[in-house]
C-alpha cells in the first residue's frame, strides 16, 4: 500500500495521520482515534480533521460520527482506495 500511486497522492501530514491510526488500531479494521490520541502523536486540531477528510474522500477509511450520541468517532480502514 505504502508503494502505492493513490497513497504517494496523499498529503504527508494524511499519510502519517494513517499510519498513526494502523498504530492506534492494533491490527483492528474498526477504532476510534480520540484527539488525545492525534496530540500523543503531534497532530492538531485543525490539521486532524483535515487530514481525516482526505482519507475519507480517497476512501482509506470510513468515518461513523459519534455527535449524536456524544462518543467519539468511530473508523473502518477500507479496501476501496484500490483503484481497478
Amino acid at each position: 500500500m505504502v508503494l502505492s500511486h493513490e497513497f504517494q497522492d496523499l498529503g504527508i501530514g494524511t499519510r502519517y495521520l494513517y499510519l498513526c491510526m494502523a498504530m492506534e488500531s492494533g491490527g483492528k479494521r474498526d477504532f476510534t482515534f480520540p484527539q488525545k490520541a492525534a496530540e500523543k502523536y503531534g497532530i492538531k486540531p485543525s490539521s486532524l480533521w483535515r487530514h481525516i477528510k482526505e482519507l475519507e474522500a480517497g476512501k482509506f477509511i470510513k468515518v461513523y460520527s459519534g455527535k449524536p450520541t456524544r462518543e467519539p468517532n468511530k473508523y473502518e480502514f477500507c479496501p476501496q482506495w484500490k483503484r481497478s
